[in-house]
């Protein structure tokens, strides 16, 4: 507690799990989604104590079927490569869910390690998952940064790789219209290469009447990682 007091959010619980030999992790319950949110955004990829912290919503848990316990979540888990550092688990949640599509929870890996991050998406369906493939995969979200989508079942057993480096025209082709306004900040990817990513972002969340920015609720979860 003595760690988010300077954030100024209110935290109403807190769950210390089993200590590990890498880490010392907790899960925090806080009044609002709004201040979850904010202890994110200013804790993530911090250093305390000589090591970076993990802070991010939790992973869904796991489903059940009448035959027994199975996990189902690599069916609608997405890993995605290319968004720049400075997006936070709501951004990324906000630029999927404003095709339609509908977000259970965003957790970022690596984060301040890499000047792109990895994000761990779990969609609401199956069919979500593989619609933002359709539409992401091999987009260049800005100059430099082209996103990599894959379903999590298939992730290659490779560490450290590096988002492609984007392709010369015809990025946008095929794209909905949504995904351009989100990712080129509207106008069908005329926009400002120079503009914040988070600021395109909004203004394209704003465009579209039906998306809202993703409020998973006030749980998140807290990791110290040990290096």
């Amino acid at each position: 507690l003595r760690m988010v007091e300077p954030v100024g959010v209110q935290i109403e619980h807190v769950k210390m799990l089993p200590k590990t030999q890498k880490n010392t992790s907790c899960f925090l319950i806080c009044g609002i989604p709004e201040d979850a949110e904010k202890l994110i955004r200013m804790l993530d990829g911090q250093m305390m104590f000589g090591r970076p912290v993990s802070v991010s919503y939790p992973t869904p848990p796991k489903r059940t079927r009448d035959s027994g316990d199975v996990d189902e979540r690599l069916d609608s888990a997405l890993e995605i490569r290319g968004f720049p550092a400075e997006c936070s688990a709501a951004d990324i949640s906000a630029a999927i869910e404003a095709g339609g599509r509908e977000v259970v929870t965003v957790k970022i890996l690596r984060h301040s390690l890499m000047t792109s991050i990895i994000a761990l998406v779990y969609m609401k369906s199956p069919e979500d998952a593989q619609a933002v493939i359709e539409e992401l995969d091999g987009f260049e979200m800005a100059p430099g940064y082209m996103l990599k989508v894959l379903l999590k079942s298939q992730v290659p057993n490779e560490d450290d790789r590096e988002p492609r480096p984007p392709q010369g025209g015809g990025a946008d082709e095929g794209r909905p219209s949504w995904a351009r306004q989100v990712l080129h900040g509207g106008g069908g990817g005329g926009g400002d290469g120079n503009m914040d990513v988070k600021e395109r972002v909004r203004q394209a969340i704003a465009a579209v009447d039906a998306a809202k920015t993703f409020r998973p609720g006030p749980a998140m979860a807290l990791e110290e990682q040990r290096s």
